[in-house]
């Protein structure tokens, strides 16, 4: 049986994103401007997907989420912003030479957050 989800599409496109160069004879096709945001039940949502329980052995509990890291959260942002392998460069090699290399890195996978109320 078919479902359907209702869904939003909207624009996520950042502004410096325009200054990047799409080529498609080498592979760099302009992505599509929209995405969309939908929302399902958590058991539709874990049916669909590879979740599972993480175990935290420096703190002996478990959780679904990885503990907060500030430099991979900076390697993240810096990825979302220039992509792939222009993220991944040292300062020093983000250069005008380089810039070609700056794409949208939107990420491949959804990101889900559990809001607990107080």
């Amino acid at each position: 049986m078919a479902r359907t989800v209702q869904a939003i599409r909207f624009k996520q496109w950042l502004p410096e994103w325009d200054d990047f160069s799409f080529d498609p004879a080498q592979h760099r096709r302009k992505p599509d401007d929209h995405i969309l945001l939908f929302s399902m039940p958590a058991v539709q949502l874990r049916a669909l997907s590879g979740v599972y329980r993480r175990t935290r052995d420096s703190e002996g509990g478990e959780g679904l989420q990885r503990l907060h890291d500030p430099k991979r959260s900076a390697a993240i942002r810096d990825f979302v912003r220039f992509g792939h392998p222009y993220s991944g460069l040292p300062s020093a090699a983000r250069t005008g030479a380089s810039a070609a290399m700056r794409k949208p890195g939107w990420l491949p996978t959804a990101i889900v957050v559990n809001i607990l109320g107080v």
